[in-house]
C-alpha cells in the first residue's frame, strides 16, 4: 500500500496536503518536484489532505468471496446474494435481490488486484462509470445503487436475464433480430455520446439483453481503463491493448499517440462496424480471424490501419445494401471518414434519434456554461457569461490546472493520472452581434511567448467538438455541443 514517510510527519491540527506518486503510489510533500521514492516527476501528481492520505493508506481491500444468502448493504438498500454470475480478472458480478425480491446485477472490483498506486484512480472510473448508468436511456444498463465491500467499490445494475452478446451469437440471427440489435446499439451509443460519454470499450461481452431482448450497452469506463494501464509492447513496438479490445479497437487507439488526441463518436462507430459485421457474418470478423489475430497481431493491426477488409458480401451475400454500405463506413481507417454520429446511421435506417435542434436567436442572449461530463471532476460547472463578465474581457483561456499556478488559466482541468491537456490547451472568446446577443467560439491553443516569440501555439492533443477538430481560426459552439480534450469532454449548456 501507499507509505507515508516519517520524514513527512508534520502537525496533525494543520491542514497539509500531499501529493501522490502516480508511478509507485507514495506520498510525497506537496512541494516535492520528483518523488523521493522512485524519482517520478510530480508536476502533474494528484494532491490529497494528509487525513486523506492516512485513510487511504489505512484502507486495504480484502478478498471478496461472497456466497448465498450474504447480505450487502449499499447507500440506498440492502442486497442478498441470490448466485455467481461472471468472475473476470478484475471483477466479480453476482445476482442479487433486495427485500421486495427484485432482481439486481451486482458488480464488484477487486481492489486487491490492482497496483496500489491505482487504487484511486480506478475509484474515480468506478463511480463514473456509476454516474454514465444514470443516464436516462432504455439501450444503457441503468445504475442503481452502490457502496464499498470490505475495501472493493461495488455498482448495483439492472439485471438483465438473457446474457451478452457473445453468448448470443452461439444462435442464428436472421435479419430483422440484426437490424434491431443495430438500431438498439446505435440508440445507446446516441445517449451516451450526447451525454458526453465515449464508450471506449464496445464489444460483444458488453452488450446484454434484458427480459425484453433488447440489447443494452454497459462496462464502459473501468473496464477499458485498467487494460490501457496493462498496455504492453511488443517486439515491433506495437501497442497490445489501448482502452478497448484490439479487435474491436479502431486504429488510432492502436496508436498510444493518437489514443487520446482523437478521443470522440467515432471510436465507437468503428468498433459499432466490427460488431455489426460480425454478427451478419455468424461470427466473422473483417480484418481476419481470432487465430490470425494472436498469430500475427502487427500484421493485423496494418491490415485495419490501412483499411484492408474483406468485404462482407464476400462472406454473405444477402446482407441488405444499406447496412454493407453503412458497415463498410463504420471501418474506414481515418476517423473523418467514418460516420461522425450515432444519429447519422440512424438518420440513413430511418429511425433518427431527435431532429436537428434549430438555436432561436434568444439561445444566443441566455448564460453560457460548460458541464464535464466525463474526466475527474464529473458535474463540474463553469459560467463562462460570468468569467468574462468578471475578467471584463471576451477571451477566456482553457488548459491543465497547475495546483502551483491555480489561475494560469481562466478554466483549469483537472487531470492527474494522465498528461493529455496541455498548460495552455484551447481558448475561448465570445463575440457580440449587432442585436445584442453573443456567439462563442473555441480556437485550439493560445497567444503566449514561446522561445522568446510571441505567437499563437497549438495544443499537444488538439481539440474536438462533436468529432470534428478544431482549428486555431476556431469553431462557433451551440448549445448541447461536446468538446472533447484528451479524456475529459465537456457539454455546452444555455440558461435564459
Amino acid at each position: 500500500m501507499p507509505t507515508v514517510d516519517d520524514d513527512n510527519k508534520i502537525d496533525p491540527n494543520k491542514k497539509l496536503t500531499m501529493k501522490i506518486c502516480s508511478h509507485c503510489g507514495y506520498y510525497n510533500k506537496a512541494d516535492a518536484p520528483k518523488c523521493i521514492k522512485c524519482g517520478f516527476d510530480l508536476s502533474r501528481a494528484a494532491t490529497v489532505t494528509k487525513n486523506e492520505a492516512i485513510a487511504d493508506k489505512d484502507i486495504v481491500p480484502e478478498a471478496v468471496d461472497l456466497h448465498k444468502g450474504d447480505e450487502v448493504k449499499g447507500i440506498k438498500n440492502k442486497y442478498q446474494i441470490v448466485n455467481s454470475i461472471d468472475k473476470g480478472g478484475y471483477g466479480l458480478v453476482y445476482l442479487a435481490q433486495d427485500q421486495e425480491k427484485n432482481q439486481y446485477a451486482l458488480k464488484v472490483i477487486e481492489m486487491r488486484k490492482v497496483l496500489p498506486n491505482e487504487h484511486q484512480e480506478i475509484r474515480k472510473r468506478f463511480e463514473r462509470e456509476f454516474e454514465a448508468g444514470q443516464i436516462h436511456s432504455d439501450y444503457i444498463v441503468n445504475s442503481m445503487d452502490k457502496g464499498s465491500l470490505q475495501g472493493n467499490p461495488f455498482i448495483v445494475m439492472e439485471y438483465c436475464p438473457k446474457g451478452n452478446l457473445r453468448d448470443q451469437m452461439l444462435f442464428e440471427w436472421n435479419h430483422e433480430e440484426t437490424h434491431a440489435l443495430g438500431l438498439d446499439m446505435l440508440r445507446g451509443l446516441h445517449d451516451l455520446h450526447t451525454s458526453g460519454i465515449i464508450h471506449k470499450d464496445l464489444k460483444p461481452e458488453n452488450i446484454l439483453f434484458n427480459e425484453q431482448n433488447r440489447a443494452q450497452l454497459t462496462d464502459f469506463g473501468i473496464a477499458g481503463f485498467i487494460k490501457r494501464r496493462e498496455t504492453q509492447r511488443n517486439l515491433m513496438g506495437y501497442a497490445k491493448n489501448v482502452f478497448g479490445t484490439a479487435i474491436y479497437a479502431p486504429p488510432e487507439q492502436l496508436n498510444p499517440q493518437q489514443a487520446f488526441k482523437i478521443m470522440g463518436p467515432t471510436n465507437d462507430i468503428f468498433s459499432f462496424g466490427v460488431i455489426m459485421y460480425e454478427v451478419f457474418t455468424q461470427g466473422h470478423l473483417p480484418f481476419g480471424s481470432y487465430q490470425e489475430f494472436e498469430k500475427d497481431m502487427p500484421g493485423y493491426y496494418k491490415r485495419i490501419r490501412k483499411g484492408k477488409l474483406t468485404k462482407i458480401n464476400k462472406i454473405r451475400k444477402d446482407v441488405p445494401d444499406d447496412w454493407q454500405t453503412i458497415i463498410h463506413k463504420c471501418l474506414a481507417p481515418k476517423y473523418k471518414d467514418r460516420y461522425q454520429s450515432a444519429n447519422d446511421i440512424l438518420k440513413i435506417l430511418g429511425q433518427p434519434a431527435r431532429l436537428t435542434p434549430q438555436y432561436a436567436s434568444k439561445d444566443m442572449f441566455g448564460k453560457w456554461s460548460l458541464r464535464i461530463m466525463n474526466g475527474e471532476e464529473v458535474g463540474r460547472e463553469y459560467n463562462l457569461s460570468k468569467l468574462a463578465d468578471a475578467k471584463e474581457q471576451n477571451l477566456l483561456t482553457l488548459g491543465w490546472f497547475n495546483a502551483q499556478q491555480p489561475f494560469s488559466n481562466d478554466i483549469g482541468i483537472v487531470e492527474s493520472f494522465t498528461k493529455y491537456i496541455s498548460g495552455r490547451h484551447a481558448t475561448l472568446e465570445r463575440v457580440k452581434q449587432k442585436n445584442g446577443s453573443w456567439l462563442w467560439f473555441i480556437r485550439d491553443g493560445q497567444w503566449y511567448e514561446k522561445n522568446g516569440k510571441m505567437g499563437w501555439h497549438l495544443s499537444r492533443n488538439g481539440v474536438l467538438v462533436n468529432s470534428t477538430d478544431v482549428k486555431k481560426s476556431g469553431h462557433k459552439l451551440n448549445p448541447e455541443d461536446i468538446i472533447t480534450i484528451g479524456d475529459t469532454t465537456l457539454k455546452v449548456q444555455v440558461e435564459y
